[in-house]
């Protein structure tokens, strides 16, 4: 109810500002020793969380995404998206025309920032 009525009086709330941010532990060898083994939690996430969902439920109400969108969506696997672009090549091929691709991959996109620079 309070992150509602952030979202519809347009403001953000000043004590999420700053954000603190705690390591969790998630997996790996070695015990807790390799920084790749944590991940980043934030008290923002929460706030985040409920504005991804308002934003996914408005695109997906008013069919904004597209159905070759594979990542990060309910019942839209990665391999559902290797079967799509594959059976896409497989039938340029048959055709002898050319295929062009792009790939994002943008999950641990903000894993490789420098924590002591500031941004």
């Amino acid at each position: 109810m309070i992150f509602n009525t952030h979202i519809e009086n347009r403001t953000f709330p000043s004590s999420l500002k700053v954000a603190k941010v705690t390591p969790l532990y998630k997996a790996g060898p070695h015990g807790h020793k390799l920084p790749s083994h944590f991940c980043s939690f934030s008290n923002c996430q929460g706030f985040e969380k409920i504005i991804y969902s308002g934003l996914n439920s408005f695109f997906i109400r008013n069919n904004i995404i597209c159905e070759e969108h594979f990542g990060f969506r309910r019942g839209h696997s990665t391999y559902l998206g290797i079967a799509d672009i594959s059976s896409n090549i497989f039938d340029n091929l048959d055709r002898k025309n050319y295929t062009r691709a792009v790939f994002l991959d943008l999950k641990k996109a903000f894993d490789t920032l420098n924590s002591r620079e500031s941004i």
